[in-house]
């Protein structure tokens, strides 16, 4: 685990957005002076866990991280279910608040297609976007699509048994740093996510349980499979697309594949997996700084 990152500082400021819809976007204001930076999250994680990666950056950009809805603190709208259309939607608020045509979007998994959805929905938006192993399958055999919906499937099953609710914090910080694939996240990044993806319980004044609920959890990873994939050929802005290394052959190959869709070069980081944004937020930072800024 990387721990030479600063430890997390609750210093920032929270921007609130009313949607048509009846979702509240909640966005992470980390301050810096330069282009806007806009980071967005992947399934099951929130606006804070970029933290870590800001304070590397906001020497040089100002940076700021959405919470997508059922995510963090952004609410899902009564009787709604999550869609990429409503992800985008999100990023759009986010984006659209900070001024369009020169935000620069970074992207991680599920974020980096919640960008590309953002951007197809109001094209201009975006100056750039950097996308780490996005959640947009594109250029499949149908074997591979079997393959993704063997996947997805194992996801759902997963999130829908994930541990929603701890004694404490503190319980909560020790079962996720003894288990892959959070115990590879640096000190800071994982201090983020149960500081701030977990809300306090009413029938007991120590107990936590998870924002991003399991069930929600779920629904997405099930979308993944059943949706369309954004139309990444549409999108004019410049596009980095980004890889992991060390990250499942399923994962480095969608990433690939994405890139030759494109007709660009992937970034590949070296030593790290899927979860590079939070399991070394030096490296990361130092790809976006090279790639965006």
């Amino acid at each position: 685990m990387e721990t030479d990152a600063a430890a997390v500082s609750p210093v920032c400021s929270v921007v609130r957005l009313d949607s048509p819809d009846g979702t509240t976007t909640v966005v992470h204001d980390f301050g810096g002076e330069g282009p806007v930076l806009l980071f967005v999250h992947a399934t099951g994680l929130h606006g804070w866990v970029w933290k870590p990666v800001a304070d590397l950056l906001v020497d040089r950009a100002h940076c700021v991280a959405v919470d997508l809805r059922g995510h963090g603190d952004t609410t899902v709208a009564t009787g709604s279910q999550i869609s990429w259309q409503g992800l985008g939607d999100d990023v759009l608020a986010a984006a659209n608040y900070f001024g369009t045509g020169e935000v620069i979007g970074v992207g991680h998994s599920l974020g980096g297609a919640a960008l590309a959805t953002a951007e197809l929905a109001a094209p201009g938006t975006f100056k750039r976007l950097y996308l780490y192993e996005p959640a947009i399958p594109v250029g499949m055999s149908d074997e591979e699509r079997q393959s993704l919906a063997r996947v997805s499937d194992h996801m759902v099953r997963v999130a829908g048994r994930r541990r929603a609710r701890f004694a404490s914090r503190h319980h909560a910080l020790a079962n996720y740093v003894a288990k892959p694939p959070m115990a590879y996240f640096q000190a800071a990044a994982l201090d983020a996510y149960v500081s701030y993806g977990f809300s306090d319980v009413d029938d007991d004044p120590e107990a936590v349980q998870l924002k991003c609920t399991p069930q929600i959890e779920a629904s997405i990873y099930d979308a993944v499979v059943h949706a369309p994939a954004p139309s990444v050929n549409d999108i004019s802005c410049p596009i980095t697309v980004a890889t992991g290394a060390d990250s499942d052959t399923f994962e480095h190959s969608a990433a690939q594949r994405l890139a030759a869709e494109l007709a660009i070069a992937p970034v590949t980081l070296a030593g790290v997996g899927h979860f590079a944004p939070m399991e070394s937020p030096k490296l990361f930072a130092a790809s976006v700084a090279t790639h965006c800024l």
